[in-house]
């Protein structure tokens, strides 16, 4: 499955999930751009790390990234688990997205005011 993420109108991104690499892809004008990697546990995607290449650090590539895969995530009816920080980050940010983490795993969600929000390198 693929989506097109609308925030930035003037970026042509976008992710699809790559299970046979466990993780989703975000592509810009057809050139990978990032990545959120994965493990699957039963019913729940485990977000272990997010990577942007660094010429398109701080273009947004990274949120809509894990905006994409969130949506596509709760498409599959799967729950999430954010050891990722970043994602953990996002998601704090995007409270609509709060749902999709289980009450056991809140603990990885930072507070609100938490800390920079720039995907790992």
């Amino acid at each position: 499955m693929s989506y097109t993420p609308t925030e930035e109108p003037d970026m042509d991104l976008d992710v699809h999930n790559a299970p046979d690499r466990q993780r989703y892809e975000a592509y810009v004008d057809g050139e990978l751009a990032g990545q959120a990697e994965y493990r699957r546990n039963n019913g729940t995607l485990v977000f272990t790390h997010t990577e942007v290449g660094a010429e398109f650090r701080g273009t947004g590539v990274a949120g809509r990234l894990v905006r994409g895969a969130l949506d596509d995530a709760r498409y599959h009816e799967f729950t999430v688990r954010p050891e990722c920080p970043y994602v953990a980050r996002w998601i704090t940010r995007h409270p609509e997205y709060a749902d999709l983490v289980l009450p056991a795993d809140a603990e990885l969600l930072p507070s609100r005011n938490g800390d920079q929000d720039s995907a790992s390198r």
